[in-house]
């Protein structure tokens, strides 16, 4: 993803988290700490951990909002990795930077973004904010160029996977050419792949589930969107909570230690026997079929199914 502000970040992230250099751990435990009141831990790798930090200096490099919102980040490395998670981890989306509202009206919809956005994965309480400036300095050339500040409080997150979030928002504050108070707006972020750049996008629509495309790229900054599984085993948090496993254990500690979503009866591997036990409720809403059973797709429907059997079967003869 654009790195336009790579030597920036990496100061600021230095200054308020701490070096994230090479260490003898692979995960981190991150607590972000925010001025509107969002504050979250999650669990990261080191590449997450590293795409976090260049998010809390983007936020902290271009501020929007009112008052404008910073944040700090403190990582403290897992020397056993995720399974020493102190708390439950979260899905977040957070981000800052600058971005076209509008990308057909030359530099005229030149805004300064933040989020900071967060769901707790066991209880579903969401918190943060959405906030906006128009950045008079970046628009060079217009004539009547739009003014004022925004902010939305997060009222519904759905994180769709790590690379995509939705959100509903509802606005706080505003002030020029924004919406008034009580708005209800859909924020979409795409934090792009690889080199592809982040995206965002705000639309009058007012639902979690508003299908709206990828927005405009981010000029500069950084989103970053995480779908917390603390013990990265590839079944989220929100899996394992509904399932009733054990999302900082990848293995059982003994036969009634649920564990590892895949292995149902909690020998260490999944086979037939786990694969057996799931189609036995093959049909099944849950109850009367156990949680146990229903681990996709993610979120859980409530249904014991293909989806359920498939996510088995893929991981059939493997150890966990």
């Amino acid at each position: 993803m654009r790195r336009i502000l790579v030597a920036f970040s990496l100061a600021v992230a230095t200054l308020l988290v701490g070096s994230i250099g090479s260490t003898s751990a692979t995960d981190y435990s991150v607590t972000l700490t925010c001025s509107d009141g969002s504050q979250f831990v999650a669990t990261l790798d080191q590449a997450g951990a590293a795409e976090l930090a260049d998010a809390v200096a983007a936020i902290n490099a271009y501020p929007a909002g009112v008052p404008p919102v910073t944040c700090a980040l403190l990582q403290t490395p897992l020397n056993g990795g995720g399974a020493q998670a102190a708390g439950p981890s979260h899905d977040f989306a957070v981000g800052g930077g600058q971005w076209k509202i509008d990308s057909s009206t030359a530099n005229c919809e030149f805004t300064n973004f933040n989020l900071t956005a967060h769901v707790d994965t066991q209880t579903g309480e969401v918190r943060g904010h959405f906030s906006l400036r128009y950045n008079q300095g970046q628009m060079p050339g217009c004539a009547n160029p739009p003014s004022g500040d925004l902010t939305a409080k997060v009222i519904c997150l759905t994180v769709i996977s790590d690379q995509e979030a939705h959100m509903e928002v509802v606005v706080e504050r505003s002030s020029g050419s924004f919406p008034p108070p009580n708005t209800h707006l859909f924020v979409r972020a795409d934090e792009g792949p690889g080199s592809s750049p982040d995206r965002l996008l705000l639309n009058s629509g007012a639902s979690c589930t508003f299908a709206g495309p990828p927005g405009n790229e981010i000029e500069r900054g950084n989103i970053n969107i995480h779908v917390a599984d603390s013990d990265f085993e590839g079944f989220s948090d929100r899996v394992e909570y509904s399932a009733g496993t054990d999302p900082w254990a990848r293995c059982p500690s003994g036969p009634t230690h649920n564990a590892w979503p895949a292995d149902l009866n909690n020998d260490g591997f999944s086979d037939i026997f786990d694969v057996s036990a799931m189609t036995a409720s093959f049909g099944l809403s849950v109850p009367p079929a156990p949680a146990r059973h229903d681990v996709a797709p993610d979120p859980p429907d409530g249904y014991v199914d293909i989806f359920d059997i498939s996510r088995v079967t893929g991981l059939f003869g493997q150890r966990c």
